[in-house]
């Protein structure tokens, strides 16, 4: 499909504009009209996003134009080892249990694709430890050959992420100062969603109620209400509960 050389200066200009910063403001005027160009829009979605690994879209609360990595951008996405200094983790296990979280989140506060369910507007701190607590018994129970097989599925190291928690101490409610003691838990969900509120994608209300912003609806949006991915993070979180999931291939 050949493009008018106006929509591509115009497509171009405003993909530099998000490259500096991320979001262009509606105080920016000239850039929003520009997107909001239905030709602009179609050259943005058929060229930039796929050839720049790249997702723009419009916060229409804020009436900001946002700009993400792609899952498969390396250039401006975080890498496992800019995680790793980040949120100070040990190793790549710490990583893909921060993922595990990530995806926890996901299912449980995106919206449903069945429309009339209400989606949930947050969910306590304390709701996402006891979940994490007992995805991971069940896969422990599994036992590291069945496990093997879900990580070379789904592509994710579930034996790490199993790892990665029972090498944390228990958080005790009514301990004095978790802060203070031996890694545990709740300090690792705490710098992990930290971590997540300050790329502006999770909000924590009163230190314990966790939702998800705008930036990051816009984000599962794109990603994971495809049927196949939000099937992916489906399965995986009840791979124990349907074991003929660990044996099939793709």
């Amino acid at each position: 499909m050949e493009w008018e050389q106006e929509i591509v200066e115009k497509g171009f200009s405003l993909y530099l504009e998000l490259s500096k910063k991320g979001y262009v403001t509606d105080k920016q005027g000239e850039f929003v009209q520009w997107y909001e160009n239905r030709h602009v829009e179609e050259f943005i979605r058929k060229v930039i996003e796929p050839k720049g690994k790249v997702m723009i879209f419009m916060d229409e609360e804020t009436r900001t134009l946002q700009m993400v990595p792609d899952i498969e951008n390396e250039t401006i996405s975080f890498t496992n080892e800019e995680l790793k200094k980040e949120l100070r983790f040990q190793d790549n296990k710490d990583v893909h249990l921060f993922y595990f979280i990530l995806y926890l989140l996901i299912n449980e506060l995106s919206q449903s694709q069945d429309r009339e369910l209400a989606k949930r507007l947050y969910m306590p701190m304390e709701e996402l430890l006891e979940k994490l607590d007992q995805y991971i018994d069940k896969y422990r129970m599994l036992g590291n050959e069945k496990l093997e097989k879900i990580s070379d599925k789904y592509q994710v190291d579930v034996i790490g992420i199993v790892n990665a928690w029972d090498r944390m101490s228990v958080f005790k409610e009514g301990a004095i100062n978790h802060v203070q003691t031996k890694e545990n838990h709740r300090m690792y969900i705490e710098r992990s969603l930290r971590f997540l509120e300050n790329e502006k994608l999770v909000k924590i209300k009163g230190k314990n109620e966790i939702t998800v912003t705008n930036k990051m609806e816009n984000i599962i949006s794109h990603y994971y209400h495809q049927i196949t991915s939000k099937n992916k993070i489906h399965q995986l979180l009840h791979v124990d509960l349907e074991m003929d999931n660990v044996e099939g291939g793709e």
